[in-house]
């Protein structure tokens, strides 16, 4: 099998209990995005701060896993991109803490905007130029 159609297949691939998976891991990452926006905004222990910011990371990589895993076209879909860049703002929060709480509500404006944005949005390649559901 080529790596094209590997990661590329015609249609999104689906596995026996990938839906609790799935279920499971946005528990884990909504909850440590509480945690972390708690910790930032109240308690101020940078080790909670660093341990919710790592989990937040860790359950969000195995989200974009996932979600590759089914189409790697998401890679290249906006949605995907944004996801990309809100892994990258949740480092950036572990490195520089001193800017977490500015970052933190740019993560949060970024995964309000594009959840909510309609499917041409969030499915658009800036690769191709149009929408883009499959790659074929």
């Amino acid at each position: 099998m080529s790596l094209k159609k590997t990661f590329f297949p015609q249609r999104s691939r689906f596995f026996l209990g990938q839906r609790w998976i799935n279920i499971s891991l946005r528990t884990v990452h909504l909850a440590s995005i509480v945690l972390l926006g708690t910790s930032l905004l109240a308690i101020n222990t940078e080790y909670l701060q660093q341990g919710a910011a790592l989990t937040v990371l860790g359950s969000g990589i195995g989200l974009a896993v996932l979600y590759t895993f089914s189409n790697g076209a998401w890679l290249i879909q906006l949605c995907g991109q944004v996801v990309i860049a809100k892994l990258a703002l949740v480092t950036a929060m572990t490195i520089w803490p001193d800017a977490a709480v500015v970052l933190f509500f740019v993560l949060i404006a970024l995964s309000t905007a594009i959840a909510h944005a309609p499917a041409s949005v969030r499915h658009y390649s800036i690769y191709h130029g149009c929408r883009l559901d499959h790659l074929h």
